[in-house]
């Protein structure tokens, strides 16, 4: 059986002809990688190779923003790496980028080079997003002691479901309606590429958990929210939603 083979030139193409047309604000694109891990040293050395390597090499590589966020305690191992790109260019050339930069191939090489027996995480997970229209650019909350954040994914049905519920943020109103409410978003994203496609995913901040509980009480209770959830057009846009509470490292950019 003969398998095609495509070039990074050509999945951008693909993936550019669906990120939207238009005369739009520009619009970051993002890569949320999650790092599967098993043991308490492999995140340790994972978390010392982002403070001290990755993340001065994603910075000397144009990348601004980097977050490095970890579960809450209890909730897992795994590690959160988020990317802001400001176009999908600068997606496709960060592993050019990052290969021709010694100083990171040097002082990475035990991560970069690690072998089966000594790999600090299992396998990695990568899903690239376009930012929404109505918030196209990453936003940095305010470090403080205790903050915690929020990871959600909106899975749906099918894809035209899942830009009902892009439009929905978007144009009805429901990203405002967040910001009212105290939801701070630092980024909504759809899934270009990715697992559980289609889907959309979003982080937001709160001060501590007593903040998170007050703030999607009163979103529930706004009466906009309660107009526009009951409109035809966005009924069953949702078939599932994933959340994962997370915590910035002390090291994180976001």
């Amino acid at each position: 059986m003969k398998r095609r083979s495509f070039s990074a030139t050509s999945l951008l193409a693909c993936i550019a002809a669906t990120a939207g047309a238009g005369p739009k604000a520009h619009r970051q694109f993002y890569e949320l990688r999650r790092y599967l891990l098993d043991s308490a040293d492999g995140q340790k050395a994972l978390e010392t190779f982002f403070k001290d390597v990755g993340i001065p090499a994603f910075n000397r590589a144009g990348i601004r923003s980097v977050g490095v966020f970890k579960e809450l305690e209890g909730e897992g191992l795994d590690l959160y790496l988020l990317l802001p790109f400001d176009s999908l260019d600068a997606f496709a050339s960060l592993s050019g980028r990052l290969a021709a930069d010694t100083t990171y191939r040097t002082d990475g090489a035990a991560i970069l080079d690690a072998g089966k027996k000594n790999a600090p995480f299992l396998r990695m997970e990568s899903t690239l997003m376009e930012a929404f229209d109505r918030l196209p650019t990453l936003r940095v909350p305010q470090k403080k002691d205790g903050r915690i954040y929020e990871l959600r994914q909106y899975e749906s049905a099918s894809f035209t479901h899942a830009q009902s519920k892009v439009e929905m943020f978007n144009s009805g109103g429901e990203i405002d309606i967040f910001l009212e409410t105290g939801l701070d978003p630092v980024f909504f994203g759809r899934s270009l590429s990715g697992a559980r496609l289609p889907n959309l995913t979003y982080m937001l901040s709160f001060d501590d958990m007593a903040a998170h509980d007050a703030n999607w009480d009163a979103f529930k209770q706004h009466p906009e929210w309660n107009r526009i959830k009951a409109l035809p057009q966005y009924k069953g846009t949702v078939s599932n939603i994933t959340k994962t509470f997370l915590k910035a490292t002390d090291y994180s950019q976001i």
